[in-house]
């Protein structure tokens, strides 16, 4: 129904491809590692004005502040994740500043890639066109009391 719409209306695809949720305008300086974030992007300037989003969607996929991507793989063929610390909006395109996690290792019986957040954080700016798997994670904690480890499930794995 939404494509039959969609051609009788003459719309784009594209035209419902970022919905941004509520926000704030702030000067990129004053946020947590600017100076960084600045140097990360192209074209913007640490004094410029940047919208912090809540929430953005992207194709019908949300992605919230706290949720993790799939950002890289390492020669052992595991991924690399990074926890989503802002999402900027900054001339119409989003962009996520993430920090880098360490994956522990892969947990077979829950099927689940044990994480820890990574002693040297490193901030990370990544277009959101440019994700290595689109899905974002929810991070999950074991039922286990003695067990205070952090879990990712991936739904699949499309580097594969």
């Amino acid at each position: 129904m939404m494509q039959c719409y969609i051609i009788y209306s003459r719309k784009s695809i594209d035209s419902h491809a970022l919905e941004v949720g509520p926000g704030s305008v702030v000067l990129l300086q004053d946020v947590a590692d600017g100076k960084t974030i600045a140097g990360l992007l192209k074209n913007v300037a640490i004094d410029a004005h940047v919208f912090i989003a809540k929430w953005v969607s992207i194709h019908g996929v949300s992605y919230r502040s706290g949720m993790f991507l799939v950002v890289a793989v390492n020669g052992d063929g595991q991924p690399v994740f990074s926890r989503i610390k802002h999402i900027l909006v900054v001339e119409g395109k989003s962009c996520f500043v993430l920090e880098q996690w360490r994956t522990v290792d892969f947990e077979r019986h829950i099927y689940a890639f044990c994480v820890e957040r990574d002693k040297s954080t490193i901030t990370q700016v990544l277009n959101a066109h440019c994700l290595l798997d689109y899905y974002p994670l929810s991070i999950k904690q074991s039922y286990t009391p003695a067990n205070q480890q952090q879990y990712l499930v991936m739904r699949s794995k499309p580097w594969y």
